[in-house]
């Protein structure tokens, strides 16, 4: 899962000590960005395009989380049932089900 921290900044000054302590932790330049006010401003108008406005790498990630999640939820309710009417062939399939989503989501969580 990709994290991300936003900075509000007084002056360009700041900004470039701070990139440059970033970059001496050892923190890959392409992943660093960085706006000025105007940019803020242009980016905000309504002739921007719609794709420069959303961010499709989150959309797609928390599409994703919340799939898996209701996947897992899906297989907890299929197990409940699946315990109370004595069905062992779908008691094994909820929990490989549950084990699966659950190493994926935390595979996923690493990231």
């Amino acid at each position: 899962m990709f994290n991300r921290l936003f900075f509000l900044l007084p002056n360009k000054q700041q900004a470039h000590k701070i990139i440059d302590e970033l970059v001496d932790a050892e923190f890959n330049l392409h992943n660093i960005h960085a706006l000025e006010k105007s940019d803020i401003l242009e980016q905000t108008s309504s002739s921007t395009s719609i794709w420069r406005r959303i961010d499709l790498t989150e959309q797609i990630e928390t599409v994703l989380w919340n799939t898996n999640l209701v996947i897992f939820m899906i297989a907890l309710a299929t197990l409940l049932v699946s315990l109370f009417m004595g069905l062992k062939m779908w008691i094994i399939l909820a929990v490989v089900v549950m084990v699966a989503t659950f190493f994926l989501g935390d595979l996923y969580s690493l990231y």
